[in-house]
């Protein structure tokens, strides 16, 4: 039993040496533990910093890529509309550009000339050179390269209408044409004159197309009896003003062109009873014929007579909602508007001092349809049929007296003429759909 308890002892002793060695061995594993859950804490720790700084990053760029849209919104916007306004502006200066280009060719009416330029015009996408008061040609549009743009088009142009125009210019010459003689050839036959003019009479003047389409309309609405003479005219040697083999006066055919200055309309014995000065209407509802200089071939001009707006003022460019053609008074529907004829006063000029008219300046004698419209209203204002009846059976004439320019132009002094018929569709289509 003693050797029992001290065996024990001894082994309660070892222990006891022992345990310095196994507290030591557990505080190496505690510090172990500790320094595992240091690190551990630390990774927690920069995990969670990175992800405060990934939810900080991520607000900047969601501000940052915001404020990137909205301004990249407003960019696109205001260039977009920029563009859109440059694009309907440069639009607007080249149908105008086209609209000289036309104007020069009816004037000149050379078509190898005008074909150049009207091509041209639709293939520019710049203004080109400009200046800044938009006045001074010499300065403006005389730049060494007067091809670039529009506005190089427009030099070149002026600077060859200015060598043309010096050099067509013939004369002035006023003739008179006398519808009972040279039109209807009634010169000594009463009954003749007046079954023609009889045979003119339209019952409702509103019922003329010619007048609703071309006339600048009575008011109030007129729509009584009317004379209504439709005939045609012509430059032709051998021929009269009107078209017949017969001896009476016209113009001379060795001109390309004879165009209007200005015009009187004399009514011969007009009978008293009626209104002194009788208010007419002269119509050119049919094409416009000129001669092509130097060639002798003809071409036939479908004219449309119309009204168009000023392009704009300065100040309108800053006007953030303006916008050509949309911005005008009534749309572009009413920018553009064909010009109605006035009547012109047609009077006895035996009597009264006559009146000239200039409605019809720079159009071509030649054409081949007018009409010459006369309302009842206009002899008397009691009772028209009885005023046209009047008229019939007592004036003696109606004359057309025609204050014309003549213009001379030879091919071999201005470059080609561009040889066989021609007319308004022989070239390409202007920029948008502007009459011409």
């Amino acid at each position: 039993q003693d050797h029992a308890e001290g065996v024990q002892l001894a082994v309660i002793e070892q222990l006891i040496r022992e345990s310095p060695t196994i507290r030591l061995e557990i505080y190496q594993h505690i510090e172990a533990v500790n320094e595992a859950a240091s690190r551990y804490r630390q990774v927690i720790g920069q995990g969670v910093r990175l992800l405060d700084q990934r939810t900080a990053f991520r607000k900047a760029t969601a501000a940052e890529v915001t404020d990137y849209r909205y301004k990249d919104f407003t960019f696109r916007f205001l260039r977009n509309e920029s563009l859109q306004k440059y694009r309907a502006m440069f639009d607007l200066a080249s149908r105008y550009v086209y609209l000289a280009a036309k104007a020069y060719d009816y004037d000149t009416n050379m078509p190898s000339n005008a074909r150049s330029y009207l091509q041209g015009i639709v293939k520019k996408r710049i203004l080109g050179f400009v200046p800044n008061d938009g006045v001074d040609c010499d300065q403006g549009f005389g730049v060494p390269d007067s091809s670039t743009g529009l506005a190089g088009r427009l030099w070149q142009m002026d600077a060859a209408f200015e060598t043309v125009d010096r050099n067509r210019f013939v004369n002035e010459a006023t003739r008179v044409f006398s519808l009972r003689n040279e039109l209807f050839r009634a010169a000594n036959d009463d009954e003749t004159w007046q079954a023609a003019l009889s045979a003119s009479i339209r019952l409702n003047l509103q019922d003329v197309e010619e007048y609703r389409l071309f006339a600048s309309p009575i008011q109030p609405p007129y729509d009584g009896p009317a004379l209504v003479i439709p005939f045609s005219t012509t430059v032709t040697s051998g021929l009269n003003f009107f078209g017949w083999q017969m001896d009476s006066d016209s113009f001379p055919s060795d001109s390309y062109a004879t165009k209007f200055h200005q015009f009187q309309i004399h009514l011969r014995d007009l009978p008293g009873a009626l209104i002194d000065h009788v208010n007419v209407y002269l119509l050119p509802v049919g094409s416009d014929v000129m001669r092509v200089p130097g060639a002798g071939s003809v071409r036939v001009w479908d004219l449309i007579d119309q009204t168009l707006p000023m392009p704009t003022t300065p100040g309108d460019f800053q006007n953030a909602e303006w916008m050509p053609w949309d911005t005008w008074v009534g749309g572009p529907q009413q920018a553009v508007a064909r010009r109605l004829q006035p009547s012109v006063a047609a009077l006895d000029p035996d009597v009264w001092p006559e009146e000239s008219s200039t409605s019809l300046v720079a159009r071509s004698a030649w054409n081949t349809r007018w009409v010459l419209i006369i309302p009842g209203i206009s002899l008397s204002n009691v009772d028209p049929a009885h005023g046209i009846e009047t008229f019939i059976n007592g004036a003696s004439d109606i004359e057309l007296v025609i204050d014309a320019v003549r213009y001379n132009l030879s091919s071999q002094q201005h470059g080609p003429s561009g040889g066989d018929i021609g007319n308004t569709n022989d070239f390409p289509s202007p920029p948008g759909e502007i009459g011409e």
